[in-house]
């Protein structure tokens, strides 16, 4: 970990060793095939409602409940810290992810995320993923459902902070503070603040709420944490009741090779069919994949 965020020991997997999977519609499946892009969306606009905030409040419940177990002299700033994680901040607002899956086939994937009768679910091998990420700016990683590991992590954390906090000078503190208030970034990464800051920058888009963990899901995050949801470089599209930012996630060739590992089609009236036009429009458009499938999950909606 790098000096501007704390130590997180509990280990955060980021190699899965197995194909991962990314849902999506026919249209939307067209237009990946042809440019070769997927979109890393704002998590603020997933359809998780708590993304970002519930590791916000996993951070302000715990300073609530354990207040007393922290030193005197660090009390009034903790209970400070408590305020602005419980408050609206910045800290939703910093990530874009690309989102995975180890369920190739699974029903409420299809329920989620693909339009009755038209859903595709898009396999890469997880080496592809990796390297895919790295020269981009991003990560992969496995999100962290278990509410023990997720409670572990912020206690080992705001340890560090108390630790630090205890041996930093009052004038380092106090100029942090006006810092925050003006909402000068350029220098919250080097002081106590921007380091916890930082620190759940990296954790938000990794911890997820428990009711979730049947997706088993898996992101490309990007790491650019000063790229603002709402810079020049985000792009918009529509989504069902408001405009969601997005930046794009490139896949790029292999030795040359556009490479798909599988390509499963979802549940639909169409099987024989859509299987057909799945295999012309991967192989038509260039692309290496030896493994179409249909689906088995004998869920109905047309």
């Amino acid at each position: 970990m790098s000096q501007d965020k704390y130590e997180i020991d509990v280990n955060v997997e980021d190699n899965p060793q197995i194909p991962l999977f990314h849902y999506t519609s026919h249209e939307s499946l067209i237009k990946i095939i042809e440019s070769g892009q997927l979109y890393a969306t704002g998590i603020r606009y997933l359809n998780d409602a708590t993304e970002g905030r519930y590791t916000e409040d996993l951070f302000a419940k715990y300073i609530n409940d354990y207040i007393n177990n922290f030193d005197e002299k660090a009390k009034d700033w903790f209970l400070w810290l408590k305020e602005i994680l419980s408050g609206e901040n910045e800290l939703r607002h910093s990530a874009y992810v690309v989102c995975f899956t180890q369920e190739k086939d699974l029903l409420s994937q299809w329920r989620a995320y693909c339009p009755p009768g038209a859903g595709y679910s898009l396999g890469f091998s997880s080496e592809y993923l990796i390297e895919s990420a790295k020269s981009q700016g991003f990560k992969l990683v496995k999100c962290i459902y278990d509410i023990n590991i997720q409670q572990q992590l912020v206690e080992m954390i705001l340890q560090q902070v108390e630790d630090e906090f205890l041996s930093t000078p009052a004038s380092v503190l106090n100029g942090e503070l006006k810092n925050i208030k003006k909402k000068d970034h350029s220098k919250w990464n080097i002081q106590l603040w921007g380091k916890l800051y930082r620190t759940i920058q990296y954790l938000a888009p990794i911890i997820k709420h428990p009711s979730f963990k049947e997706e088993q899901e898996w992101r490309d995050i990007s790491r650019d944490y000063t790229l603002s949801l709402f810079s020049e470089e985000a792009k918009w599209r529509t989504g069902k009741n408001i405009p969601i930012p997005y930046i794009l996630f490139s896949l790029p060739c292999i030795n040359e090779e556009k490479t798909i590992s599988e390509l499963v089609i979802g549940p639909t009236p169409n099987t024989e069919l859509s299987h057909i036009t799945a295999v012309k429009l991967i192989k038509g458009k260039g692309y290496k994949c030896t493994k179409f499938t249909d689906s088995v999950v004998p869920y109905r909606e047309w």
